[in-house]
Protein backbone atom coordinates (compact mmCIF):
# COMPACT_ATOMS: atom_id res chain seq x y z
CA UNK A 1 0.00 0.00 0.00
CA UNK A 2 2.61 2.58 0.69
CA UNK A 3 5.95 2.09 -1.61
CA UNK A 4 7.70 4.45 0.88
CA UNK A 5 7.71 5.61 4.72
CA UNK A 6 9.24 9.06 6.11
CA UNK A 7 12.59 8.66 8.31
CA UNK A 8 11.65 9.07 11.88
CA UNK A 9 13.63 9.15 14.82
CA UNK A 10 12.68 9.03 18.46
CA UNK A 11 14.80 11.12 20.66
CA UNK A 12 15.34 10.96 24.22
CA UNK A 13 14.78 14.46 26.04
CA UNK A 14 18.57 15.03 26.82
CA UNK A 15 19.85 14.67 23.49
CA UNK A 16 16.91 17.12 22.14
CA UNK A 17 18.56 19.76 24.49
CA UNK A 18 21.92 19.00 23.47
CA UNK A 19 21.45 19.68 20.05
CA UNK A 20 19.28 22.64 20.74
CA UNK A 21 21.97 23.98 22.94
CA UNK A 22 24.45 24.13 19.94
CA UNK A 23 21.79 24.67 16.74
CA UNK A 24 20.10 26.85 18.12
CA UNK A 25 15.88 27.29 17.56
CA UNK A 26 16.21 25.99 13.96
CA UNK A 27 16.82 22.87 15.73
CA UNK A 28 12.83 21.45 15.53
CA UNK A 29 12.17 18.64 17.23
CA UNK A 30 7.80 17.68 16.32
CA UNK A 31 5.53 16.51 19.25
CA UNK A 32 3.67 13.83 17.87
CA UNK A 33 0.63 12.15 19.53
CA UNK A 34 0.24 8.48 18.21
CA UNK A 35 -2.95 6.19 18.57
CA UNK A 36 -2.69 4.09 21.35
CA UNK A 37 0.53 5.32 22.51
CA UNK A 38 1.92 7.95 24.76
CA UNK A 39 3.56 11.56 23.50
CA UNK A 40 6.47 11.05 21.65
CA UNK A 41 8.96 13.61 20.22
CA UNK A 42 10.70 13.07 16.82
CA UNK A 43 12.79 14.38 14.48
CA UNK A 44 11.76 13.68 10.90
CA UNK A 45 13.60 13.48 7.64
CA UNK A 46 12.10 16.84 6.04
CA UNK A 47 13.35 18.76 9.65
CA UNK A 48 16.76 16.71 9.34
CA UNK A 49 17.21 18.40 5.99
CA UNK A 50 15.85 21.51 6.67
CA UNK A 51 18.54 22.27 8.61
CA UNK A 52 21.54 20.80 6.69
CA UNK A 53 19.95 23.47 3.89
CA UNK A 54 19.75 26.10 6.70
CA UNK A 55 23.79 25.37 6.34
CA UNK A 56 24.06 23.67 10.17
CA UNK A 57 26.91 21.33 10.27
CA UNK A 58 24.93 18.78 11.89
CA UNK A 59 28.34 16.03 11.76
CA UNK A 60 30.49 18.72 13.42
CA UNK A 61 28.16 19.36 16.56
CA UNK A 62 26.73 15.46 16.91
CA UNK A 63 30.61 14.62 16.92
CA UNK A 64 31.61 17.32 19.59
CA UNK A 65 28.69 16.00 21.91
CA UNK A 66 28.68 12.41 21.16
CA UNK A 67 31.61 11.31 19.42
CA UNK A 68 29.95 10.19 15.91
CA UNK A 69 29.00 11.59 12.94
CA UNK A 70 25.36 13.34 12.97
CA UNK A 71 23.42 9.78 10.66
CA UNK A 72 25.41 7.20 12.63
CA UNK A 73 24.79 8.55 15.81
CA UNK A 74 20.92 8.90 15.14
CA UNK A 75 20.84 5.34 13.76
CA UNK A 76 19.77 3.74 17.08
CA UNK A 77 17.28 6.28 17.52
CA UNK A 78 15.35 5.59 14.27
CA UNK A 79 11.81 4.23 14.21
CA UNK A 80 10.74 2.20 11.84
CA UNK A 81 7.09 1.48 10.20
CA UNK A 82 5.08 -1.94 11.09
CA UNK A 83 5.08 -4.21 7.95
CA UNK A 84 1.55 -4.62 8.46
CA UNK A 85 0.60 -1.43 6.83
CA UNK A 86 2.22 -2.71 3.31
CA UNK A 87 -0.09 -5.77 3.03
CA UNK A 88 -3.34 -4.23 3.47
CA UNK A 89 -5.66 -4.59 0.82
CA UNK A 90 -6.35 -1.48 -0.66
CA UNK A 91 -9.63 0.09 0.57
CA UNK A 92 -11.03 3.61 0.61
CA UNK A 93 -12.53 2.40 4.02
CA UNK A 94 -8.86 1.83 5.49
CA UNK A 95 -7.15 4.97 4.66
CA UNK A 96 -3.95 4.93 6.63
CA UNK A 97 -1.08 7.72 6.27
CA UNK A 98 2.50 7.27 6.92
CA UNK A 99 2.15 8.37 10.24
CA UNK A 100 -0.09 5.30 10.70
CA UNK A 101 2.02 2.96 9.81
CA UNK A 102 4.47 3.76 12.65
CA UNK A 103 1.83 3.17 15.29
CA UNK A 104 0.52 -0.36 16.62
CA UNK A 105 -1.46 -1.51 14.69
CA UNK A 106 -4.37 -2.15 17.25
CA UNK A 107 -7.56 -2.10 14.63
CA UNK A 108 -6.05 -4.29 12.12
CA UNK A 109 -7.25 -7.61 11.91
CA UNK A 110 -4.54 -9.83 10.23
CA UNK A 111 -7.00 -12.31 9.25
CA UNK A 112 -9.49 -10.26 7.22
CA UNK A 113 -7.99 -6.76 6.19
CA UNK A 114 -4.30 -8.02 4.40
CA UNK A 115 -4.37 -8.66 0.57
CA UNK A 116 -2.66 -12.21 0.97
CA UNK A 117 -3.06 -14.84 3.78
CA UNK A 118 0.09 -14.92 6.02
CA UNK A 119 1.51 -18.27 7.07
CA UNK A 120 1.01 -19.83 10.12
CA UNK A 121 4.03 -21.44 12.61
CA UNK A 122 3.14 -23.12 15.83
CA UNK A 123 6.45 -23.02 18.29
CA UNK A 124 6.84 -26.46 20.53
CA UNK A 125 4.42 -26.76 23.12
CA UNK A 126 5.33 -27.27 26.55
CA UNK A 127 3.29 -30.20 28.57
CA UNK A 128 0.83 -29.65 25.89
CA UNK A 129 0.80 -25.64 26.55
CA UNK A 130 1.13 -23.28 23.80
CA UNK A 131 4.25 -21.06 23.62
CA UNK A 132 4.05 -18.91 21.01
CA UNK A 133 2.64 -18.48 17.27
CA UNK A 134 4.53 -16.60 14.14
CA UNK A 135 3.18 -15.65 11.23
CA UNK A 136 5.13 -15.15 7.99
CA UNK A 137 4.70 -13.36 4.85
CA UNK A 138 6.08 -16.38 2.71
CA UNK A 139 6.87 -19.90 3.10
CA UNK A 140 8.74 -21.96 0.72
CA UNK A 141 10.53 -25.13 0.69
CA UNK A 142 10.53 -25.53 4.19
CA UNK A 143 11.39 -22.13 4.71
CA UNK A 144 9.35 -19.24 7.22
CA UNK A 145 10.55 -15.78 5.97
CA UNK A 146 9.58 -12.23 6.77
CA UNK A 147 8.04 -12.55 9.85
CA UNK A 148 5.50 -9.87 9.89
CA UNK A 149 3.56 -11.04 13.68
CA UNK A 150 3.19 -13.64 16.73
CA UNK A 151 1.11 -13.94 19.56
CA UNK A 152 2.61 -15.24 22.65
CA UNK A 153 0.66 -17.00 25.26
CA UNK A 154 0.83 -16.85 28.81
CA UNK A 155 -1.91 -19.44 30.35
CA UNK A 156 -2.80 -19.12 34.33
CA UNK A 157 -3.94 -21.96 36.44
CA UNK A 158 -5.39 -22.47 39.93
CA UNK A 159 -4.81 -24.20 42.64
CA UNK A 160 -6.61 -27.76 41.14
CA UNK A 161 -5.28 -26.91 37.42
CA UNK A 162 -7.97 -25.50 36.06
CA UNK A 163 -7.58 -22.69 33.29
CA UNK A 164 -8.29 -19.06 34.80
CA UNK A 165 -6.61 -17.12 32.18
CA UNK A 166 -5.62 -17.51 28.78
CA UNK A 167 -3.60 -14.56 27.36
CA UNK A 168 -2.55 -14.24 23.97
CA UNK A 169 -0.31 -11.15 23.12
CA UNK A 170 -0.23 -9.97 19.39
CA UNK A 171 2.90 -8.33 18.85
CA UNK A 172 3.78 -6.95 15.60
CA UNK A 173 7.09 -6.83 13.51
CA UNK A 174 8.57 -3.50 12.53
CA UNK A 175 10.54 -3.19 8.84
CA UNK A 176 13.96 -4.02 11.22
CA UNK A 177 12.23 -6.98 12.65
CA UNK A 178 12.04 -5.28 15.78
CA UNK A 179 9.00 -6.93 17.44
CA UNK A 180 6.99 -4.15 19.22
CA UNK A 181 6.94 -4.31 23.18
CA UNK A 182 3.64 -3.00 22.90
CA UNK A 183 1.20 -6.29 22.51
CA UNK A 184 -2.80 -6.30 22.32
CA UNK A 185 -4.48 -8.87 24.72
CA UNK A 186 -6.94 -11.19 22.08
CA UNK A 187 -7.31 -13.76 24.99
CA UNK A 188 -9.83 -14.08 27.44
CA UNK A 189 -10.42 -14.74 31.12
CA UNK A 190 -12.86 -17.72 32.52
CA UNK A 191 -15.23 -17.45 34.78
CA UNK A 192 -15.01 -19.75 37.88
CA UNK A 193 -19.13 -20.54 37.62
CA UNK A 194 -20.19 -19.57 34.36
CA UNK A 195 -17.36 -20.87 31.99
CA UNK A 196 -16.84 -24.43 34.23
CA UNK A 197 -17.18 -26.26 30.67
CA UNK A 198 -15.00 -24.38 28.76
CA UNK A 199 -12.28 -24.72 31.52
CA UNK A 200 -12.80 -28.27 31.46
CA UNK A 201 -12.57 -28.54 27.51
CA UNK A 202 -9.26 -26.43 27.64
CA UNK A 203 -8.22 -29.45 30.14
CA UNK A 204 -8.91 -31.86 27.17
CA UNK A 205 -7.52 -30.27 24.83
CA UNK A 206 -4.10 -29.31 26.34
CA UNK A 207 -4.01 -32.76 27.46
CA UNK A 208 -4.61 -34.28 23.78
CA UNK A 209 -2.24 -31.84 22.74
CA UNK A 210 0.59 -33.45 25.36
CA UNK A 211 -0.09 -36.97 23.80
CA UNK A 212 -0.01 -35.93 19.76
CA UNK A 213 2.94 -34.23 20.68
CA UNK A 214 4.86 -36.99 22.06
CA UNK A 215 3.80 -39.25 18.89
CA UNK A 216 6.78 -37.72 16.77
CA UNK A 217 9.68 -37.87 19.29
CA UNK A 218 9.17 -41.58 19.71
CA UNK A 219 9.33 -42.03 16.53
CA UNK A 220 12.24 -40.40 16.06
CA UNK A 221 14.07 -42.21 18.40
CA UNK A 222 12.95 -45.68 17.28
CA UNK A 223 13.88 -44.50 13.98
CA UNK A 224 17.44 -43.55 15.03
CA UNK A 225 17.93 -46.58 17.30
CA UNK A 226 16.83 -49.09 14.75
CA UNK A 227 16.99 -47.61 11.25
CA UNK A 228 20.07 -49.68 10.87
CA UNK A 229 18.18 -53.04 11.18
CA UNK A 230 14.34 -52.71 10.84
CA UNK A 231 12.61 -50.59 8.10
CA UNK A 232 11.04 -47.87 8.20
CA UNK A 233 7.59 -49.48 8.02
CA UNK A 234 8.49 -51.61 10.61
CA UNK A 235 9.76 -48.94 12.93
CA UNK A 236 6.39 -46.93 12.57
CA UNK A 237 4.48 -50.30 13.44
CA UNK A 238 6.42 -50.42 16.54
CA UNK A 239 5.53 -47.03 17.73
CA UNK A 240 2.26 -48.01 16.84
CA UNK A 241 2.09 -50.62 18.98
CA UNK A 242 3.67 -49.12 22.16
CA UNK A 243 1.15 -46.19 22.14
CA UNK A 244 -1.79 -49.06 21.11
CA UNK A 245 -0.77 -51.01 24.16
CA UNK A 246 -1.06 -48.36 26.45
CA UNK A 247 -4.54 -47.06 24.44
CA UNK A 248 -6.88 -47.28 27.35
CA UNK A 249 -4.21 -45.47 30.06
CA UNK A 250 -3.76 -42.71 27.10
CA UNK A 251 -7.79 -41.96 26.63
CA UNK A 252 -8.29 -41.79 30.29
CA UNK A 253 -5.44 -39.57 30.82
CA UNK A 254 -7.30 -37.27 28.29
CA UNK A 255 -10.65 -37.61 28.97
CA UNK A 256 -10.48 -37.64 32.65
CA UNK A 257 -6.91 -36.75 33.84
CA UNK A 258 -6.40 -40.20 35.28
CA UNK A 259 -2.46 -40.42 35.44
CA UNK A 260 -2.19 -44.61 35.38
CA UNK A 261 -0.29 -43.88 32.00
CA UNK A 262 2.58 -42.34 34.06
CA UNK A 263 2.98 -45.67 36.80
CA UNK A 264 2.41 -47.89 33.09
CA UNK A 265 5.29 -45.93 30.86
CA UNK A 266 7.52 -46.07 34.52
CA UNK A 267 7.02 -50.06 34.35
CA UNK A 268 7.91 -50.55 30.95
CA UNK A 269 10.33 -52.89 29.64
CA UNK A 270 10.63 -51.29 26.31
CA UNK A 271 14.12 -51.11 25.92
CA UNK A 272 14.64 -47.72 24.25
CA UNK A 273 12.42 -45.99 26.88
CA UNK A 274 16.18 -45.82 28.56
CA UNK A 275 17.35 -44.67 25.21
CA UNK A 276 19.22 -40.58 25.96
CA UNK A 277 16.62 -38.07 24.65
CA UNK A 278 19.31 -35.32 23.54
CA UNK A 279 16.71 -32.89 23.12
CA UNK A 280 15.42 -32.59 26.86
CA UNK A 281 18.60 -31.90 28.19
CA UNK A 282 21.83 -34.11 28.93
CA UNK A 283 21.14 -37.41 31.12
CA UNK A 284 17.48 -37.13 30.17
CA UNK A 285 15.98 -40.76 29.03
CA UNK A 286 12.96 -41.51 26.72
CA UNK A 287 11.20 -42.44 29.21
CA UNK A 288 12.17 -39.63 31.75
CA UNK A 289 10.88 -37.11 29.23
CA UNK A 290 7.71 -38.57 28.40
CA UNK A 291 6.59 -38.97 32.51
CA UNK A 292 7.56 -35.04 32.35
CA UNK A 293 5.30 -34.09 29.81
CA UNK A 294 2.77 -36.25 31.31
CA UNK A 295 2.90 -34.64 34.76
CA UNK A 296 0.55 -32.05 34.64
CA UNK A 297 -1.99 -31.17 37.94
CA UNK A 298 -4.74 -31.42 35.99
Amino acid sequence: MHSSFSTRYEIPDFVQSAFKSKLGPGCSFAKLELSGETTQYVLIGEQINHLVKAGRNLDQVSIQLYGQPFNVFMEQYRVYPYKIYRLLAHSPNMPYSQDDTFAFPYDIDFTTMLNKTLIKKTLPKIQGKPISVEYYEEYDNGLYSNIIARIDFELTYDALGFITQRKELLKFYRENDEVSAEFKDIGRKFDPLYDAEARILEGVKRRQSIIDNLQLPILGVLQYAFSSTMSLNDIVVMGREFLDRFQRDFDLFIKASKKDIITSIGAATDVWLNFPFTPAGPGVTVRQYIISELTISY
